[in-house]
């Protein structure tokens, strides 16, 4: 093996600190597509997120509420609806900021199913 490759470090990034270069092997793929992928991308993991229980990624589809794609906000939606149990009647037609906002409040006393 050449030099630098005998040892792989086992440590896994928190997902606040910035995204840099190699972190694809750090973190969760599904936690990571949340944060920093393509709309197309955020979309599937949201789902693929709620359909297999992936910790530590409400905050995260709640984040792409705010996408400037209405699509990847009604995946968003949709995700949360099928992680909490009950539909989320809001408007989607809201700014991304308010539309957070209003979800965040929604779901802030409900367990995930």
């Amino acid at each position: 093996m050449g030099a630098g490759l005998h040892h792989v470090p086992q440590y896994r990034a928190p997902l606040h600190e910035p995204l840099r270069r190699g972190d694809n092997l750090k973190r969760n793929p599904i936690q990571l597509t949340l944060l920093a992928g393509k709309p197309h991308e955020q979309a599937l993991a949201a789902d693929i997120a709620v359909r297999q229980a992936v910790p530590e990624t409400t905050a995260l589809i709640v984040g792409l509420l705010a996408s400037e794609y209405p699509l990847v906000r009604y995946f968003a939606r949709h995700s949360l609806e099928r992680r909490f149990g009950v539909p989320l009647m809001v408007d989607m037609n809201q700014p991304g900021p308010e539309l957070q906002r209003a979800v965040s409040a929604l779901i802030s006393s409900r367990s995930p199913m």
